[in-house]
């Protein structure tokens, strides 16, 4: 009996202590990262869904030369005899027919043109959102490692304020320093702790909106798994806008509706040229009743056609000859629209050229404060070492070694802070040129 009893009990307490578990933090690099992004984001789904319709349309124009087919049956009983006379008997006819149209003008392959065009618009539009997630979603990965470094510092700010003022208070108490030095020790701790709280929040929300955007759930937790490092490239800003101007997305979608803009222009230029319109139809006719007897037991006396054929027409329009007409008006808009993009177009390379000459530059500045800050922290790391000595050798008070060992602190937070600047930098002009960072220069 009392296994009995304890099986169940064990079990319950197995069964309940499994809703208690949490589950897992779930570990997140910068690539894993863009990967969940291309996988969950919603936006991105959409612009899929709709260059899926644009390579649909594209791939079906051969429908373009489809003719338009049609068929017809009716069944028709006039209200009277077709004679006037009473005794002529009223019957109901049967008829079918069948047509087959195709017309062909030269509109038809500036229509097919239009089709491949936008979807070359679509299929740069997705890469360009593709590309600016990734961007956006290294950003924000590499911002919560840079926050975490934030916090860690204050952390150790905090405890050395905490540690300074206990110093001062028993210096106080011992009668060594005036009240006004423990009351400003103590002062300055508490006021770091706003601070601290602020950062803390800030980190919070940077990693929720982090989550919603590589497509977790808010409530899921993450550990980062990566570190901020630079690696310094050789960059010429003449050579990489030479070499990748004409990879930019702004570039590219502005040469494309340039090269709509003169399709629509031979659409317009099409319609003065003839159109050929091809028609075939059947249209035959039953002779009897359809009720009373059968249908093809005599086909070739029992069915007649009335005007089926063939036929072939050619149509001029002249309304679009006449100038001043709308398709006159549409030409002359379009070829100002054409050279309004072309002007748009060279001052977008202008402004590219001096985007990427901007970004270089900050790079190349970046480049060198990152080996003046690891000569820094090499010397502060070299103080600390000296105090830890010093104070082994009883020379030196706990706090100064604190110090020292706080600003070493201070000092990585810097170089990382500006590593962080750097390869921050590094995505906006991967981002800028289209091109990864081998295609950009040698790592040193």
């Amino acid at each position: 009996m009392r296994k009995i009893f304890y099986f169940p009990l064990f079990a319950g307490i197995f069964l309940l202590s499994g809703f208690y578990t949490q589950a897992e933090d779930i570990e997140v690099s910068a690539e894993s990262a863009v990967e969940l992004a291309l996988k969950n984001n919603l936006s991105l789904s959409s612009e899929v869904l709709a260059v899926g319709q644009k390579k649909r349309t594209q791939d079906t124009v051969w429908s373009y030369f489809l003719p338009a087919v049609s068929v017809n049956a009716s069944l028709f009983r006039p209200n009277q005899s077709p004679m006037g006379l009473p005794d002529d008997p009223i019957t109901w006819s049967l008829s079918a027919g069948f047509t087959a149209t195709l017309a062909l003008n030269a509109q038809l392959f500036a229509g097919i043109q239009s089709s491949i065009l936008a979807y070359q618009a679509g299929t740069i539009k997705l890469e360009q959102a593709k590309k600016a997630l990734e961007k956006d979603v290294q950003k924000a990965f590499y911002n919560i490692l840079l926050l975490k470094e934030n916090i860690s510092i204050m952390e150790q700010s905090i405890k050395s304020a905490e540690n300074r003022y206990n110093q001062a208070l028993i210096n106080y108490q011992n009668g060594y320093v005036p009240r006004l030095s423990m009351l400003s020790a103590q002062v300055a701790w508490a006021n770091l702790k706003p601070n601290f709280n602020e950062m803390e929040t800030q980190y919070r929300e940077v990693v929720r909106s982090f989550k919603l955007l590589i497509g977790l759930d808010p409530a899921d937790g993450i550990v980062l798994d990566g570190e901020i490092k630079a690696q310094p490239v050789n960059l010429d800003a003449g050579q990489l806008f030479d070499a990748h101007a004409a990879r930019r997305f702004d570039v590219r979608t502005l040469a494309n509706s340039i090269e709509s803009l003169r399709n629509l222009n031979s659409q317009n230029y099409a319609s003065f040229t003839p159109t050929v319109s091809l028609r075939y139809s059947m249209d035959p006719s039953f002779n009897k009743d359809p009720f009373a007897d059968a249908w093809f037991e005599d086909p070739e006396n029992d069915w007649s056609q009335r005007t089926g054929g063939f036929s072939v027409t050619i149509s001029i329009p002249l309304d679009s000859l006449i100038p001043g007409s709308r398709t006159w008006t549409s030409i002359a808009n379009t070829k100002d629209s054409i050279r309004q993009s072309e002007i748009g177009l060279t001052q977008t390379l202008r402004n590219a050229e001096a985007e990427i000459a901007n970004i270089v530059n900050r790079l190349k500045k970046s480049s060198e404060s990152i080996d003046v800050l690891k000569a820094n922290t090499a010397l502060a790391e070299e103080a600390y070492m000296l105090a830890e000595e010093a104070y082994n050798a009883g020379s030196r008070e706990l706090l100064e070694v604190q110090n020292a060992e706080l600003e070493l602190k201070k000092s990585k937070l810097q170089v990382i802070t500006e590593e962080y600047t750097y390869v921050t930098s590094l995505l906006d002009l991967e981002y800028a040129l289209n091109a990864s960072v081998e295609e950009l220069g040698v790592v040193k």
